[in-house]
């Protein structure tokens, strides 16, 4: 098999840790292991080390934060092809999410820390919910 094309293989020093709006069926499948790579069609610049989960409503919380192992980026049909397995979506609405692009994005998710308390966003010195992304400050998330 030919060997994916990876936008980020190996850890930089200046990696970043963002927080991603993830609806509860997709956010409760990544923190149960059965969801392994995350979809979206548009990334960050910088890269990426770690991920906030914020579970959309009702929840409205930060659940956990998951370590990046790499990025794939590929055509949407290659895409799901490589990442169907671990992808916590069927093709249909796969499909749907991707309709019109002509690139996609996976974060392959590496180790997930649920907590035992959830956070509020502000918590991790955000001050409102991104529509797709936004950067974390480490420094607020040490606290």
């Amino acid at each position: 098999m030919k060997k994916l094309k990876e936008i980020r293989e190996k850890p930089f020093s200046f990696s970043v840790e963002i927080v991603l709006p993830i609806h509860p069926k997709y956010a409760q499948a990544i923190v149960h292991g059965k969801k392994r790579y995350e979809y979206r069609r548009k990334i960050p610049k910088r890269s990426v080390k770690k991920i906030y989960i914020y579970e959309t409503a009702p929840t409205k919380a930060v659940i956990g934060d998951a370590e990046i192992v790499s990025i794939l980026k590929l055509p949407p049909n290659r895409l799901y092809e490589e990442t169907k397995e671990g992808g916590g979506i069927n093709k249909e609405q796969f499909d749907k999410y991707f309709s019109g692009c002509k690139m996609g994005y996976a974060f392959k998710l590496g180790r997930v820390n649920v907590y035992s308390e959830t956070k509020r966003i502000e918590d991790i010195g955000v001050k409102t919910v991104p529509q797709s992304f936004a950067y974390v400050s480490s420094e607020k998330t040490k606290k």
